[in-house]
Parts: structure tokens; sequence; C-alpha cells
């Protein structure tokens, strides 16, 4: 039998039980009460968290095979570009999507390559992208049809092969898909707000699927509207929005330039192309956001 320290005490050689039940079995961990030799407590497919690795450490298993993380090499593109805490010069803005696609890539469970930003100028936009070394290649900006809209003409020079380019969805209409010297290439909008979500629709489920993990890539769900919105036109529109007392409340301004709507969103509200007007207390189908 086991009693409780606290509730005894000892007196020379002997231990008088002062407060508390004692009876055969009680405060007696028994063997195979956690779990029992052939029991399955971690399937295929799931990303390890810490309180997954004590478990693994409680069954004594010292080492368990996991899947490599994929290595994504992120180039941003454009003269205008400066890396944040650098010095703006006339016509220029800071980087803020290669930063934020970086952390994202991270977030999702993969290795974040970052390769800099290139110039408008086609030989330096290929000489940055060739590397051996990736398993992906990611872009940022240069893929819509501007003069210096120069990655699908500069990458075509070193095996690009282009599977789709331009999607119907707001924002982030001017995306490119193909692969690139033999490995997954993904041509993002230079637009922030297009680029984050774009990855977060086109590169995370593609990043889920290398790692083999299961499970839903996003959370859908569905919400009534605070406000009413007008008919859409014949683009999948992600409005940035935020959950209050469990109403669905669209940020005025959708600008594709607009950081602040998207870091201050609960959901993504979607809306499919022509969808028609909708009232205030309808529902709508919303992505709800991770803090990643």
């Amino acid at each position: 039998m086991v009693a409780l320290q606290e509730n005894a005490t000892r007196i020379g050689s002997e231990v008088v039980i002062e407060r508390g039940e004692v009876s055969i079995g009680k405060h007696v961990r028994k063997a195979g009460g956690d779990f029992k030799a052939g029991d399955v407590t971690l399937s295929e497919g799931l990303c390890l968290s810490a309180r997954d690795i004590a478990l693994l450490s409680a069954m004594n298993h010292a080492n368990v095979e996991v899947v490599r993380k994929p290595r994504i090499g992120v180039l941003a593109t454009g003269d205008e570009l400066v890396r944040p805490g650098g010095i703006l010069g006339p016509a220029q803005i800071v980087a803020a999507s290669l930063d934020g696609l970086l952390a994202q890539i991270e977030a999702w469970g993969s290795e974040a390559i970052d390769l800099g930003i290139a110039p408008d100028n086609r030989a330096a936009i290929l000489a940055a992208a060739v590397r051996d070394d990736l398993d992906a290649l990611v872009t940022l900006g240069g893929a819509s049809v501007g003069d210096h809209d120069l990655v699908k003409q500069a990458l075509s020079e070193g095996g690009l092969d282009v599977g789709f380019w331009k999607i119907a969805m707001r924002p982030g209409k001017p995306l490119i898909s193909g692969t690139f010297r033999g490995r997954p290439f993904l041509g993002l909008p230079g637009n922030p707000v297009s680029a984050m979500i774009c990855a977060l629709l086109f590169l995370k489920p593609a990043i889920f699927k290398a790692l083999g993990r299961c499970g839903p890539v996003w959370t859908f769900g569905q919400r009534p509207l605070a406000v009413a919105l007008p008919p859409n036109d014949e683009r999948e529109d992600y409005l940035r929005a935020r959950l209050v007392e469990g109403l669905v409340v669209p940020h005025p301004v959708q600008d594709s330039g607009q950081l602040l709507p998207l870091a201050l969103a609960d959901v993504l509200a979607l809306r499919p192309p022509r969808d028609p007007a909708k009232a205030a207390g309808s529902l709508i189908d919303v992505i709800f956001l991770d803090r990643d």
C-alpha cells in the first residue's frame, strides 16, 4: 500500500498515517497505463510538436524517420525594392513581401533560402535564379505584362516551362506556375498582399504535399456578414476581414498594396466569380487565418 508523504508523519522507525485513504493499488501507476506495446500513438503525416517529441522519448524512441524540409529559394525582383532598414531613393519602396514570404515558408515547415533582390535585368534575374541546391523556386514581382515585368522572359531563357499564367482572382491575377530546370516554380505578384495570399493558396498546399502532411491545409467555415456587399465581378475575391462578435467585417479598403488590413484580418472572406449582392446577416464562406 502507498500513502502520500504529506499525509503521514515519521516517528522513529514507524510511519503514522494521519489523514487520507490508504488502500491496495491507490497511488500506484501501473505499467501500460499511458500506452502499451503495439499501441499506435503517432501517425504518418504528422508535423511533430514539442508534446509529440516528449511522447516519443517516453516511448524510448531515440530516433524517428522524418521527411527532409524542402529548400525553397525566394527571389524578389525590381529596381524599386530596398531591404527593410535601407535608405529609400526616389521611386523606391521597402521589399516587405520578401521577408513576409520567407516567414510563411518557414512556418509551413520548409527551409526558406533568401536569394535577395534582382534588378530589372533579364540576365541578372536568370543568374540569381539558377541554383542547384533548391527543391523549388519562388519569385516575387515581375510577373505581369509591364515593361519591367521580366521574370517570365528571363527564366524562359533558362528552361522555364509554364503550366499556367494569370488567374481570375483578386488579389493575385498575374501569377505564374510551372517548372524551372526540372523543379517546381511559382511566380508571385509583386504587391505584398497579393504575394502573401497567393502563397497561402498555392504554395502552402504544395509544401504540405511535399512533406506528406495529413489533415487540412486551411480551415474553412461560414459566418454572417456584418455589412451588405455589392455584386462581385468575374474574378474570385478574397476579402481581408475581421470577426467582430461572430460577424464578418470586411476592411473598407481592399488594396493589394496595403498590408495593415491583412495583418489585422482574422479571416479571408471568399466571393466566387459573379457572386450576387449579399445582404447584411447572410452567410459567407471564410478561411480562418493562423498567426503564421
